[in-house]
This record gives C-alpha cells, structure tokens and sequence, in this order.
C-alpha cells in the first residue's frame, strides 16, 4: 500500500511539473505579445515624429514596423490561446490526480488503522492467554498442595 500511495504521490507531483511548465509556457507568450503592444506604440510614436518632421520615408518605415508588430502579435495571440488551453488542461489534470492522490492516502491511513487496531487485538489476546494460563497454573498449584 506504501508503494501505491508513493506512486500517486509521484503521479500529482508530475501534474504539478506539467501544470507549472503550462503556465509559465503561458506567461512567456503574454510577455511577448506585451513587447510586440509596446514596440507598436514606438512605432506609432515614432511615425508621428517623421509626420511633423516631413521625413516620408521613416514615417513609411515606422508605419512598416507597426503593421508587422501587429501581425506578430495577433500571432502571439493565438499562441498564447493555445497555451493557455493546454494550461487549462494541465490544472484539471493536475485537481484530478491531487484528488485521487488524497483518496488513496485516506484509504492507506484507514487500512493502518483497521492494521493497528487488529494488532492491539491480537496482544490484548495473547496477554489475555498469558493471564488466564498463569491463573489456572497458580489454581493447579493451590490444589496440588
């Protein structure tokens, strides 16, 4: 029983790893997607700039990298959806095994128990026996007198 408990224990902590993994997986594509907003309003700051200071051609190349700042993180964005599902199954896999986890340690800590109680029974009889013979030894005795 020992074993399984250890067993389930493992299989929780291995949700936990895959679960931490999923999240942190998470966050690093929603700090990107965060660079990619913050490059954009550059960008865009950076265009505006060139707009009043008459220079066509950086406010065409700001203009460029705002639009590809864009699409890298409406790709970021779906990324980060993707991670965030596999995150979300992660969670439930790891609830599920923390579930079965304290189950099996509830029915480890009963069976010691039931283990325990069957044990003190079992000295409690052999004294019994011990008593009852050394009782019936002394009555022998008294008699042989």
């Amino acid at each position: 029983m020992k074993r399984i408990e250890a067993l389930y224990g493992l299989v929780e902590q291995m949700h936990s790893v895959t679960l931490t993994q999923a999240s942190l997986s998470a966050r690093e594509a929603e700090i990107a997607i965060a660079r990619q907003c913050e490059q954009m309003r550059e960008a865009r700051w950076e265009s505006r700039k060139a707009l009043l200071g008459g220079d066509r051609e950086r406010r065409a190349l700001t203009e460029m990298q705002q639009k590809s700042a864009g699409v890298r993180r409406q790709l970021l964005e779906t990324v980060r959806l993707e991670r965030e599902s596999r995150k979300d199954q992660a969670r439930e896999e790891y609830a599920l095994s923390r579930v079965k986890s304290e189950q099996m340690k509830s029915v480890v800590a009963a069976i010691r128990a039931e283990e325990e109680l069957i044990e003190g029974r079992r000295a409690q009889a052999a004294s019994d026996d011990r008593f009852l013979s050394r009782l019936r030894w002394n009555e022998l005795k008294f008699e042989g007198i």
